[in-house]
């Protein structure tokens, strides 16, 4: 299906070569950081939490803790910053972790998005990514990682942190979910596979690695082509390295049919092929559609996210026999 007329235009603002400017950031960095396991365990962070305020029948504080990979982030990064959101009354018994797109800077529009859930009784946890907001290293322009290697640092930081705040989720509220859209529904979906416990998963919008937007999507216009050239070609090159963290190389979750997939049908920058393939390695997980692009679906998309929530925790209430079609016993 043709990419969405929005999709097409706001491609054309993206300042063309304005991702990796400065190169890879060593090639052999990049390879450390593309072929690293990830932890086996997941324990809470510490959280140094701010003053409390009621707002619209919630409550909100924001906190910070040392990020799990602080010391291979830069000093600006190393401290992560997350807000939480809990219903002003009433018992909370689920929380959903949720991580941030590729420019989704501070945690307003999250926020926004998670405000329904908690009014029915669901906490929240908006983290912020490394790199991003208060977390941006200087020389960085706006969100525009300088290296290839800052991308996969970005995006290993953030899982590991969302795996931190899943177990501490698990220990304070019970039942976990974790959500993001594009490199958020990415980043969610890889701390769900890593996890040593199930949780809830819905990725909107998601890539099974970052290939997607960055070689083979609209996107491809802000990579900058000739800071990556060498020896190799650059585009097989960096297909090579952003495939070697895709997805489909990782386990599924340990409850893969708590997982709900959101696509958009017309996507400039992550292809259906993508999704479905996602869906086809998680066996058992559920796919879903909406007829937008990929600019588009980031705005329209909150309602039908927030029921793919709803419905991905009572899928992870089910006795695990029943929602895996095994045989008890």
């Amino acid at each position: 299906m043709t990419a969405h007329w929005l999709d097409r235009a706001y491609v054309r603002l993206t300042r063309p070569g304005s991702f990796f400017e400065d190169g890879w950031g060593g090639e052999a960095r990049v390879d450390e950081l593309a072929t690293s396991p990830f932890a086996l365990d997941a324990a809470p962070p510490r959280i140094t939490w701010g003053r409390a305020r009621e707002v619209g029948g919630r409550v909100e504080r924001d906190g910070t803790f040392v990020s799990p990979l602080a010391a291979a982030l830069p000093a600006e990064s190393r401290v992560a910053h997350v807000r939480l959101l809990t219903p002003a009354r009433g018992r909370v018994d689920a929380a959903v972790v949720m991580l941030g797109a590729t420019g989704d800077v501070g945690p307003a529009r999250r926020t926004r998005l998670a405000a329904p859930l908690v009014r029915e009784g669901l906490a929240a946890l908006v983290l912020e990514n490394p790199y991003y907001g208060p977390r941006r290293p200087a020389g960085q322009r706006d969100v525009d990682v300088r290296t290839v290697a800052d991308l996969l640092l970005l995006g290993r930081g953030a899982v590991e942190e969302a795996r931190a705040l899943a177990a501490w989720c698990r220990a304070e509220h019970g039942d976990v979910a974790l959500t993001g859209y594009s490199m958020g529904g990415q980043l969610s979906a890889m701390a769900a596979a890593t996890l040593p416990f199930g949780v809830a998963v819905v990725p909107v919008a998601a890539p099974t690695s970052a290939r997607a937007v960055f070689v083979d999507g609209l996107l491809s216009r802000a990579t900058a082509w000739r800071a990556l050239s060498g020896e190799r070609d650059a585009r097989a090159a960096l297909s090579e390295r952003l495939d070697a963290i895709s997805l489909l190389r990782l386990p599924s979750p340990p409850r893969p049919d708590a997982a709900v997939l959101v696509g958009a049908t017309r996507d400039g920058y992550v292809a259906a092929s993508s999704i479905e393939a996602l869906h086809a390695h998680w066996r058992g997980s559920s796919l879903r559609w909406i007829n937008e692009g990929h600019v588009s679906g980031f705005i329209r998309s909150g309602d039908v996210a927030r029921q793919a929530l709803r419905d991905a925790l009572c899928r992870l209430r089910e006795p695990i026999s029943r929602a895996s079609g095994l045989p008890l016993g």
